[in-house]
């Protein structure tokens, strides 16, 4: 994605950095191939001894504990990959100190072991037996294997026998991010991805899903610590990856991720904070249909996209706009949440729109979903996609169409015309939703001019509102000002205006007739309608033109695509009375 220098990574680095990343002014001993120390915070590597096997295990043995006698380690890290026999030589336990910790891949074998108090970051699967040689450490659990040939025993919150953490970094902790990534293919595409997360966030699992690559997925790191590798034999699509990715996961926040996202500073935490409010959030980004979709400044580095990532928070800080769904590229959610509205649904492959399914069902039990406009990450954008259409497996103008037609079915309208609905002023008081078709607003009067629609107000705008002035507190118009012909446009800006509140609020979306095909497109749209359109209706220089007497102060105009290259625009303005 980025021309920056490539960095070559050796595996040993993981566990060093996840350990360090828990402790401060941490000291370690590294046996085992560790070749680069790159992003392994507050650690000091004291030595780098390459693990050899050899037939005398004392000689082996007296050379390590000679560099170890010398020092006051905090951690002794084993850096292997997983289910790698670790022989006695390489742990001469009988030696060490009684207070210095033993860090190893899950799942070693560590049977010369005796009465050693072990750190093991890794995962307890439930239908995994481990035998007495194993030991593993998941979130609150611990399996403290005391003598040789005795039966493992569970202990819950043995953290406090880990000297290296800060006890009040234990909650931070125990709300681990599980980052699921379905891959299909794109191997480079995916260590970028990784790497990116790797230099930007803290307190995280990997939950890697290869959709059936072909060959297989080949990256570093996979079997250690932090990662866990899930194969399918052929390509299942999102749904079903995630739902896997999801089930596996020890985490309390959930984060989806495509393997074609480079992330930027903080953005994990701006995004868990958002859970706190929103039961699911998104941020923002440069390749998205829909309202998450920004013009930020132009970056060609990996240096240059954190710097503008960076301003761009500065401007908006913690904002969060309210949706009634968010793309799937990048979202989170607590993982109580899935459990309580159940899997993504997997009968849409290979069509997509599960995560927008998945927000509604939430939204149905009452939660909230927000775009979090302080998070921006970089999205190359429909990757997966643009492989299986290129290798003729599916047209992606059909899936498209397919999503559209089975959202639009199930949840009722155009999904993408109602992503902005809830990010709107809530209706107090008398709100008046025009032009409202078959979309029913809850809390809204809603007034259209055809009786087949069973409308709650039969009637047309351009014969009058049957309200007095001033008595409306909240107007939306969505769709609705394109079908008003060219000629009768100021009449009915004017008719909203008089019955508006002072500082009513008036909500209108409608094709860009300036940036997208959806304003000509459609034979019933009579008029058009361009940002420069509002300076008629809110500049007094403009206004004074065609003696106009409707005035609104412009609250945001925001351009968002709802795709196939269609655009609106989406204004909230103020009556000035």
């Amino acid at each position: 994605m980025f021309q920056d220098e490539k960095t070559e990574f050796n595996e040993s680095w993981i566990i060093p950095h996840i350990i360090s990343s828990h402790s401060k002014d941490c000291k370690a001993l590294i046996p085992g191939n560790f070749k680069r120390n790159l992003f392994i915070k507050n650690c000091e590597i004291i030595d780098n001894d390459y693990y050899v096997t050899v037939d005398d295990d004392d000689a082996y043995e007296a050379g390590v504990f000679d560099k170890i006698k010398r020092m006051d380690n905090d951690i002794i890290i084993i850096s292997m990959k997983r289910g790698y026999n670790i022989p006695r030589s390489v742990i001469p336990s009988r030696r060490y100190p009684t207070n210095t910790l033993i860090a190893a891949p899950e799942a070693v074998n560590i049977g010369s072991i005796s009465g050693q108090q072990l750190f093991v970051k890794g995962r307890i699967f439930k239908k995994h037996l481990f035998d007495e040689n194993s030991l593993c450490w998941d979130g609150e659990m611990a399996i403290h294997h005391k003598e040789s040939g005795e039966q493992i025993r569970y202990e819950p919150n043995l953290y406090a026998l880990f000297n290296f953490f800060e006890a009040e970094r234990w909650e931070e902790r125990k709300r681990m991010t599980s980052i699921i990534i379905p891959v299909f293919n794109q191997d480079e595409m995916t260590r970028e991805c990784i790497n990116s997360i790797r230099e930007h966030t803290d307190n995280f699992e990997f939950i890697i899903i290869d959709n059936g690559s072909e060959p297989p997925l080949n990256i570093p790191f996979v079997g250690f610590a932090d990662m866990l590798l899930i194969r399918s034999e052929t390509n299942q699509g999102f749904p079903v990856a995630v739902n896997q990715g999801i089930m596996a996961a020890h985490g309390d926040i959930i984060i989806l991720l495509n393997n074609d996202v480079i992330v930027t500073p903080g953005w994990s935490e701006k995004l868990v904070s958002a859970l706190d409010e929103f039961a699911i959030v998104g941020p923002v980004t440069n390749y998205c249909a829909g309202l998450q979709k920004v013009q930020i400044d132009s970056y060609e580095s990996l240096d240059e996209l954190s710097q503008a990532s960076d301003l761009w928070a500065e401007h908006y800080g913690d904002s969060i706009q309210e949706v009634t769904f968010v793309i799937g590229f990048c979202m989170a959610f607590k993982k109580s949440l899935f459990d309580e509205i159940g899997e993504f649904d997997e009968s849409v492959w290979p069509c997509s729109g599960e995560e927008v399914d998945f927000c509604f069902r939430a939204r149905e039990k009452g939660y909230r979903v927000g775009i979090v406009n302080g998070c921006y990450v970089h999205h190359e954008g429909s990757k997966t996609f643009e492989i299986l259409e290129r290798d003729k497996k599916l047209n992606y103008a059909d899936v498209c169409k397919k999503t559209d037609e089975h959202l639009n079915k199930k949840w009722g309208g155009n999904f993408w015309e109602r992503q902005a609905i809830s990010s709107s002023p809530e209706p107090k008081g008398v709100c008046l939703n025009l032009g409202s078709g078959y979309r029913k607003l809850e809390g809204f009067i809603n007034i259209d001019n055809r009786a087949e629609v069973e409308p709650d107000l039969l009637c047309s705008v351009l014969d009058g509102l049957p309200y007095s002035d001033n008595s409306v507190d909240m107007i939306r118009a969505d769709d609705f000002l394109e079908h008003i012909p060219i000629g009768k446009t100021i009449q009915v800006i004017t008719e909203i205006w008089r019955v508006l509140k002072p500082g009513g609020i008036f909500e209108s979306s409608t094709p860009d007739a300036e940036t997208g095909q959806g304003a000509f497109q459609d034979p019933n749209h009579v008029s058009f309608w361009v940002e420069n359109s509002w300076l008629y209706y809110s500049d007094p220089a403009h206004r004074d033109l065609y003696g106009t007497e409707a005035d609104f102060e412009i609250e945001s105009i925001t351009r968002s695509e709802i795709g196939n290259r269609v655009f609106h625009l989406h204004v909230i303005a103020k009556a000035r009375k």
